[in-house]
């Protein structure tokens, strides 16, 4: 099982790396280590291999906020999760000039999800345009894995693959992966702790 985690991890590692080099390479490819350029409001300086600036939030999160950064359309979008009495997840979109606009995916809206308590969320999609949110949950004193998946980014089904549910054999916790990922198939990938 490690062996096949380590391949998955390599392979995701090494497409990652391929598709971010040929998005950067526009204006950054022609600059120096050490020149800069600017690009909305941010200034950014080449360090070599990778480019380093800085992001203005497009807004003042307060504590229970965990943000999660991911990518739409070759464009930061940043998700914000809030801690309250059941899931609030809005979505920002970075625009070209730099600036934010709110773009919170149909499905994921607070009236439309469970109202629990939730812990580490992740929202991911695939190649085939389905989206899904991972958390954690307390249930009976113990963490218990939720992963949703919207196909049409209005509604969602509860996936629950076989084993999710099981109580380890001395009843004190459940069989709940750390993280979860969506190939490009479609296919979920889970990683375990045992």
């Amino acid at each position: 099982m490690k062996k096949v985690f380590i391949v998955l991890l390599v392979v995701i590692l090494h497409l990652t790396a391929c598709s971010t080099k040929e998005n950067n390479a526009s204006v950054i490819d022609t600059l120096e280590p050490g020149d800069s350029y600017t690009k909305g409001d941010s200034e950014f300086n080449i360090k070599g291999r990778y480019v380093e600036g800085e992001l203005v939030l497009p807004e003042a999160f307060g504590k229970s906020t965990t943000l999660q950064l991911a990518k739409k359309d070759g464009m930061p979008f940043l998700y914000a999760f809030s801690y309250n009495n059941s899931i609030i997840i809005t979505g920002y979109r970075m625009k070209e000039d730099g600036s934010w606009e709110k773009d919170s995916p149909g499905w994921l809206k607070s009236d439309a999800l469970p109202k629990e308590e939730f812990y580490e969320p992740a929202v991911f999609e695939d190649e085939l345009g389905n989206q899904y949110l991972y958390y954690l949950t307390i249930e009976e004193g113990n963490y218990k894995g939720r992963l949703l998946r919207s196909k049409d980014d209005l509604t969602y089904e509860v996936i629950a693959p076989e084993g999710w549910e099981k109580v380890s054999e001395d009843g004190m916790f459940y069989n709940v992966p750390r993280r979860v990922i969506a190939m490009e198939d479609g296919s979920i990938v889970a990683l375990f702790l045992s």
